[in-house]
């Protein structure tokens, strides 16, 4: 006859017990999910962590019902660090601790599993081991972010070509988006401009156009001392006429922060960047009735750089129709040659008369609402006509560059904001394309219009 001590008491299903050869916990036989658990090779050893975590638990079984989710496994990266949490009994909420656990979350899961403890905890050296125990590190965490709503953000490596920060871009476009930049040199975005945001565009334009009544010639200052506001031949203060507002960043903080802040500019970074700097901005109006046109060109021509990695952002800031002079593009001439914009020995800003025709059977306009952006590459041959209606079109140009594209020569549109960085990084590298081309000349009045109104001798 055994001692009453030796009789086994009856116990209740999935009541944990301790094993009489290994500190580790297990479930009642008379469980049917019950399962034995013993720690793999790896974390035998006393020293290891997660051999201390498993002694832990042993310890604890009965209170936090732990159990090994397979047997003869573990895995100290899985996330569980060793065990399957009771799903009515957290572990969070044992007595008792391992020495050393801290609350944060398990290494490259996102999940938070310990109570308080000192900073750091047992995680950073199971971090530390992983190369010792043949594991290899995770891949990326697919991220929440600010532009989907609930959707994670598709997560791919940076376009950049050349070394920059390692690791991956976060992508605001769609593949077919990027791929057509790459392939026509254009972009079209709706909704580019928040409704609140373009009203203060539009407000603080209007007061500008206000003012140029009280003028009859380009009025204001540059820094580099030429006229800031362009008036178009005709202006007056019943019927003003008010063309181009060079460098608006420096006058008004609505403007600044499209410039820096606004959604467009993040695509911006992804085709050209993802290091990306400010060159300079401008506004480009045309009134109701204006007559002005702007003739083919490419503006990668008046500014010269080290490579071509340059991209405009323009703004709608009035709804642009096939009537008001919309801007026109011609698709895929950023991949083709660089026209001469000297011709006769005269700077006049734009290509010739057969390639002026060319371009006008192969533009395509861009045209939408309000609010909408284009996105425009550097070498893009495009103009527009005149506005032929009774509605303005008004476009907020901000121009940008690859961090490693260096100018060579003053630019034409200055701003005390030129080469401020937007987006990523500075490497303090400079990248050079071949290319061949003449410098430009800067113009002595207010914008190009004067130039382009010039006729070769």
């Amino acid at each position: 006859m055994r001692p009453v001590a030796d009789v086994p008491r009856p116990r209740s299903p999935g009541t944990a017990r301790r094993c009489p050869r290994r500190e580790i916990p297990h479930r009642s036989s008379r469980d049917p999910g019950s399962r034995r658990c013993e720690p793999s090779s790896a974390v035998r050893r006393r020293g290891h962590p997660a051999s201390r975590l498993v002694r832990w638990c042993s310890s604890q079984a009965t209170v936090c019902g732990a159990s090994h989710p397979k047997e003869g496994t573990f895995d100290p990266f899985s996330g569980e660090i060793g065990f399957r949490r009771n799903p009515l009994v957290s572990v969070a909420f044992c007595p008792r601790r391992p020495r050393g656990a801290a609350s944060e979350r398990i290494p490259y899961t996102g999940r938070e599993r310990w109570p308080v403890g000192p900073t750091g905890g047992p995680h950073r050296r199971d971090r530390l081991r992983r190369r010792s125990l043949g594991r290899r590190a995770p891949p990326g965490i697919r991220r929440r972010g600010r532009h989907t709503g609930d959707r994670g953000h598709t997560i791919r490596p940076t376009r950049g070509r050349t070394p920059r920060e390692g690791g991956l871009a976060v992508s605001i476009l769609a593949e077919a988006q990027v791929e057509q930049f790459e392939r026509e040199g254009w972009l079209f975005l709706p909704e580019a401009l928040p409704v609140t945001i373009l009203d203060h565009l539009n407000e603080q334009f209007d007061a500008w156009v206000e003012e140029s009544r009280l003028h009859n010639e380009p009025y204001g200052l540059t820094i580099d001392g030429r006229p800031r506001f362009d008036l178009e031949p005709g202006h007056s203060a019943e019927r003003p006429a008010l063309r181009r507002i060079a460098s608006p960043t420096e006058l008004s903080d609505a403007y600044l922060s499209v410039m820096r802040s606004c959604t467009a500019v993040d695509a911006a970074a992804e085709l050209i960047g993802p290091n990306l700097e400010f060159s300079h901005s401008k506004v480009n109006s045309k009134q109701p009735g204006a007559a002005t046109e702007v003739k083919f060109h490419q503006d990668i021509l008046f500014e010269l750089h080290t490579n071509d990695d340059m991209l405009a952002i323009l703004y709608f800031l009035d709804e642009v129709t096939l009537d008001n002079g919309p801007l026109e593009v011609v698709p895929g001439s950023h991949r083709g040659p660089l026209y001469e914009h000297w011709h006769d020995g005269v700077f006049t800003g734009t290509v010739g008369p057969e390639v002026i025709e060319m371009a006008r059977s192969e533009a395509v306009p861009c045209i939408g609402p309000a609010g909408s952006a284009c996105l425009m590459h550097g070498r893009m041959l495009h103009g527009s006509g005149p506005n032929m209606s009774d509605r303005p079109r008004t476009l907020f140009i901000s121009a940008y560059r690859s961090e490693d594209c260096y100018p060579l020569e003053t630019s034409h549109v200055p701003s005390e904001h030129e080469g401020e960085l937007v987006r990523g990084v500075r490497t303090n590298r400079v990248r050079c394309a071949s290319m061949e081309m003449a410098f430009s000349e800067v113009p002595t009045g207010a914008s190009f219009f004067g130039q382009q109104a010039q006729e070769a001798s």
